[in-house]
């Protein structure tokens, strides 16, 4: 008979006992709930096995999806990647280096600067005709326009200019532009009336209490500027280009005049530049009084020679006024006629001509040109020697005085002097003074008579 076990105390029990033995316990119910409950979970356990394999060997039909919701999905998907390459677009458009770029290029072009600029300064104006100093300059200074890419790479600001955040792109993106310093420039002049000029801009006209004028604001750039005026009746101009990179920067545009006084001969005609400006008086002198000044500055005289005209030399004005202030030499200006002898050595020539012709002297001649065969020298020295051979005077001299020198024709000089004859006698003393025209010429480096010319008495006095 087959053997179990009492589930209650494990006494050995025989199958199919109803009550254990050994405790009375109901050994049959036992068996009978668990073959229930076994019986249950072999149902449940066969149900869950079935629907496993029908769901594994089964496929359940979906649902289509329908064009709406397609159209959706696309047009979804494509947003976002325009979104995503928008964005990334837009981060290298507008970053630093871009948009600085952007500005070197409206820099150094004809290009829209004015919309990449800005600045702190409410007296300036922002706009393409007001910058366009600012482009010229770059334009002609390449390396310059190098060094503030770099610069403004490196540290965001160069000289009057840096790179200032200014808003934003779409909300988004770091909107820069480059802030403008201006630069202010005081011009200078030294008369009252003139009038100062930024190209052909009238700024302001300066007065005898205020002879300058701070103008501006310019944005950083080259800039011309003039002053204009009359001066003494002379129409005058100055002008002057300057790279304005900087306030406080002084131009000084003075209209420049000068004033000189020429010494020639009386009569000559004066010219400036070939300009006639008139003729010198019986002083020798003449006045030029606030003429512009011009570094080509020229003054020659003309001298009527037998209605014929005999040009000097030019001499340079600022030169010579310049030469006359270093060396602390005399201002005057004297423009040499060629050939011709000046006042002092006519004197000496004639001085020393009539005194070796009173002596006798064997070297007489050579005051005279082609020497003893000097028609007005053999005149001389025979007159002399007659004087000096009269009994009846005593002693006798002669006394020179040139009165003028002036240009002849050919090189030469017309030497007008006067000499005083002294004669001796026993019981008086005789003066006569004798006016002569006479003629020199240039002898190498020296200079000789030419002719003494016809005497004429000037006066004549007995004591």
């Amino acid at each position: 008979m087959e053997k179990m076990f009492c589930p209650h105390c494990g006494n050995e029990i025989e199958k199919g006992t109803q009550f254990c033995g050994n405790c009375g316990y109901n050994v049959e119910e036992y068996l009978k709930k668990k073959a229930d409950t076994q019986s249950k979970n072999d149902q449940t356990n066969n149900a869950q096995t079935g629907e496993h394999q029908q769901r594994s060997t089964q496929k359940v039909p979906k649902k289509p999806m329908s064009q709406k919701t397609k159209i959706s999905w696309i047009v979804g998907v494509v947003v976002v990647v325009l979104l995503i390459g928008g964005y990334m677009f837009g981060k290298n458009y507008y970053s630093a280096d871009k948009q600085l770029d952007r500005i070197v290029t409206a820099l150094s072009s004809d290009g829209d600067l004015a919309k990449y600029a800005t600045t702190d300064d409410p007296s300036m104006k922002i706009n393409d005709k007001n910058l366009q100093p600012t482009q010229k300059y770059f334009k002609t200074h390449k390396a310059q326009l190098a060094k503030f890419k770099s610069s403004m790479r490196n540290t965001g600001s160069y000289q009057n200019f840096e790179l200032k955040q200014d808003g934003k792109y779409l909300l988004l993106f770091p909107k820069y532009k480059l802030n403008i310093t201006p630069a202010y420039v005081t011009l200078h002049t030294n008369h009252a009336g003139v009038k100062f000029y930024q190209g052909n801009k009238k700024l302001a006209t300066a007065t005898s209490d205020k002879k300058s004028y701070k103008a501006g604001p310019y944005a950083p750039g080259t800039y011309s500027f003039k002053t204009k005026g009359t001066i003494s009746g002379n129409k005058m101009q100055n002008s002057a280009t300057r790279d304005l990179t900087k306030s406080g920067d002084d131009i000084q545009m003075d209209l420049k005049t000068v004033s000189f006084t020429i010494k020639g001969f009386p009569g000559s005609e004066v010219y400036l530049n070939d300009e006639k400006l008139g003729k010198i008086g019986d002083t020798g002198k003449y006045r030029v009084t606030d003429k512009p000044e011009k570094g080509n500055m020229e003054v020659h005289l003309e001298y009527k020679v037998n209605d014929k005209a005999v040009s000097s030399k030019t001499v340079n004005v600022v030169k010579k006024l310049t030469e006359a202030q270093y060396y602390g030499t005399p201002s005057a200006i004297t423009p040499k006629f060629e050939g011709v002898i000046s006042k002092s050595d006519a004197q000496t020539l004639f001085e020393n001509a009539f005194i070796d012709a009173q002596n006798q002297s064997d070297d007489a001649a050579d005051s005279f040109k082609d020497g003893q065969n000097n028609k007005d020298f053999n005149e001389l020295y025979e007159m002399s020697k007659a004087f000096d051979d009269d009994d009846d005077i005593y002693t006798f001299d002669y006394e020179v005085d040139v009165k003028s020198v002036a240009p002849d024709e050919n090189g030469t000089s017309a030497v007008n002097f006067q000499v005083k004859f002294n004669f001796d006698k026993e019981d008086e003393r005789k003066v006569q003074v004798f006016s002569y025209p006479g003629v020199v010429s240039k002898d190498g480096d020296d200079y000789v008579i030419n002719k003494l010319g016809g005497a004429t008495k000037v006066s004549e006095k007995v004591y």
